[in-house]
Order: structure tokens, then sequence, then C-alpha cells
């Protein structure tokens, strides 16, 4: 929802009625001055194509005006960048396959990789790009409090699951091997709503606040064109920095690999 878009094609239709004015009932008319029929009918017809054009012209700023001024709602969030509200967490929206930065900022993990794991394998297929996640840091007292806050009675259910989501990025370091994978924990707490990060586009999650398993809550898609990329952008970078790194491939692997290289 561009105004100068808009505004120009106004411009071009109120040309083109003057346009047509001045053709058909100036200088057709001049052309044929003998022929009263030709001169009437094209008189006719540049009256109505003007008039027809200025009817256009009134109608699409009136329409304008409508959506900039009248539903003050769409032009917030086309300022802000908020190009979609989704109902799910599928990574399909997004630009994931050929975007330098992925980065995924949840804390576990394990429903959305299940969720995504076709069309993550799609990018990992990609040689030499890097996939980041960022989860809770299973050992801290943040994932203990999670479990409480959802009312979990085992204190160590989202450990388990952060656990089984990092073997499964382990599992696909060793299967994509040409593809850089990064795991990074946090320790100072929970996260409030989940992020998955590309160059243009940012796919914000929300968390319910009730315990138990509901609805999957909605997601709100950010595009780089609006005020709020950057700071989400910022944000995750801040969580990275006060992660801790996990390695991700084994020192055994790491051998394994050099040997076959040298051999």
């Amino acid at each position: 929802m561009n105004k100068k878009p808009i505004n120009l094609w106004l411009e071009k239709l109120s040309l083109w009625g003057i346009v047509a004015l001045l053709v058909m009932s100036i200088i057709v008319p001049l052309l044929f001055q003998e022929n009263n029929m030709w001169t009437s009918l094209s008189s006719n017809i540049g009256i109505a194509l003007f008039s027809a054009l200025s009817i256009s012209k009134f109608l699409q700023k009136e329409t304008k005006d409508f959506i900039f001024n009248e539903i003050p709602l769409l032009q917030k969030a086309n300022e802000v960048g908020i190009a979609s509200i989704l109902e799910n967490g599928s990574i399909e929206s997004l630009d994931f396959k050929e975007s330098k930065v992925f980065i995924i900022a949840m804390n576990d993990g394990k429903f959305f990789i299940t969720q995504n794991a076709e069309n993550l394998c799609n990018r990992f297929e990609k040689e030499g790009m890097t996939t980041t996640f960022i989860l809770l840091d299973g050992e801290s007292d943040a994932a203990k409090l999670l479990c409480h806050a959802n009312g979990k009675d085992d204190i160590n259910s989202y450990k388990n699951k952060i656990d089984q989501a990092v073997k499964e990025i382990k599992n696909f370091s060793d299967r994509y091997s040409k593809h850089n994978f990064e795991i990074y924990m946090y320790s100072k707490g929970y996260f409030r709503s989940s992020i998955i990060l590309t160059d243009s586009k940012a796919l914000v999650g929300l968390y319910r606040n009730s315990p138990g398993k509901g609805k999957i809550p909605l997601h709100i898609l950010i595009s780089k064109s609006g005020s709020e990329f950057d700071a989400i952008k910022n944000d995750v970078m801040q969580l990275k920095s006060l992660s801790r790194p996990v390695q991700v491939v084994e020192t055994i692997n790491i051998a394994q690999q050099n040997a076959d290289i040298l051999s």
C-alpha cells in the first residue's frame, strides 16, 4: 500500500482524460469540418471519455483516501511491515532456501523441526550456507520455570525436549556435512515469542500464557520494508551474543573428515 504509485496512476488518468477531450472534441472536428455527423459524434465521444475518466479519477482518489485515512489499521500495518498473519509456524512463507541469514530462536524447537523437516532439508542441501538455532538452555533455571509456567509436572520436560532437538540438529549436521550448523543456548530466561529470521523477513510466533496445549498461536510475518524488522533483527543478534555456543560436530567426526580428505 504505497501512496506514490496511486498518485502517479491518478495523474496519468487525469492526463488521458484531457488528451481524449482535446482529440475527440477539437482536433477531430477540425479535420472533418464538412461532416456534421463525424463532428457531432466525435465531440460526444470526447466529452463522454473525459467524463468517464474524471469520474474514475475521483473514485480512485476516494478509494485511496478511504484506505489511508479511514482504515488506519491497514496504514499502520503497512508502516510496521506486517505482510501477513499466519495460523501456523510453517516456514513456507519465508525466503528460507536462499537466505544467507536463517536463525531460529525459540524455547525448545522440537515441534518446529518436526513440522518443517522437509523444508529444512531443502535448505540444508545448500552447501556453504549457515543455519543457526538459538534455544533455551536446558540446564538453566529458566527451563524449570517454563515447566511450572506450562503446568508440566516433570521439571525436566523442556530439558528433554531441548536435548532431543539438539540431537536432531546434530543428526542433520552429520547428514548434510557441507552445510554449516550453529547451536546457541540461552539461559537468561525463557522466550516469550519465537522468531525465525531471514534476509528479508521475520516470522514472529506468539506463545499462550495459560498452561496446557491448545490451538497453535498466531504467527506474524514481518517484511524488511517496515519499521519493525530491524528491531527484531537486533533482538535476535542480542540473544545470540548472550548465549553460549554448543559444539555441533563432535571432535571424533572432525578427525574422521580430515582423514577422509587426506586420503
